[in-house]
């Protein structure tokens, strides 16, 4: 069984276009974002340390993206395919389960380590400060957890509805997770 590269491309084109130009499934990047920056101009002189500022707006910044965006961006675009019968479609062409699997998956995951990447210097910390390949590794591996367990709700719902109802529970205990250290 080879992979079409030209069917993974196709449908790389597809899907970042269609995440891209829903703002529901934008919100989370664009929250990570908005968050970084306004927490550290209300936190900036009330901060115990600089670096404990860094650290929080960091890991908060990374936390939305991964979480909201890896679970949101990859449950809803698959449980709106299921509502609107075009999975069926994609089942009978001639695209295999594993090329439909990466050409839907690489599309959020570049739009979060894009997102992942600006954080960096949107907290404050300096590249010479985090280890690019480490943090590159951890990002992705942590990512594609949760775009994984974004796919298993989009398929377990029948809706887009169903997949934000199913996919809220999982967001809040893998974003409050963190908090408990």
């Amino acid at each position: 069984m080879s992979l079409s590269v030209t069917k993974i491309k196709a449908l790389f084109g597809l899907k970042l276009r269609l995440i891209i130009s829903n703002m529901s499934l934008m919100t989370a990047p664009i929250m990570a974002i908005l968050y970084v920056v306004f927490m550290k101009s209300i936190m900036q002189s009330k901060a115990p340390s600089h670096v404990a500022l860094i650290s929080l707006l960091l890991g908060m910044g990374l936390c939305f993206n991964i979480v909201m965006g890896g679970i949101m961006m990859t449950s809803y675009p698959l449980a709106e395919e299921k509502e609107h019968h075009t999975l069926r479609v994609l089942m009978t062409s001639s695209i295999t389960g594993p090329e439909f699997f990466i050409g839907s998956l690489l599309p959020p995951l570049a739009i979060m380590t894009v997102t992942n990447l600006i954080l960096v210097p949107l907290s404050g910390a300096s590249w010479s400060q985090i280890h690019l390949g480490n943090f590159l590794l951890i990002t992705i591996i942590t990512s594609l957890t949760s775009l994984v367990l974004g796919y298993i709700i989009g398929l377990i719902a029948n809706s887009q509805t169903q997949a934000g109802v199913y996919s809220i529970p999982m967001m809040l205990i893998l974003s409050l997770i963190p908090n408990f250290e």
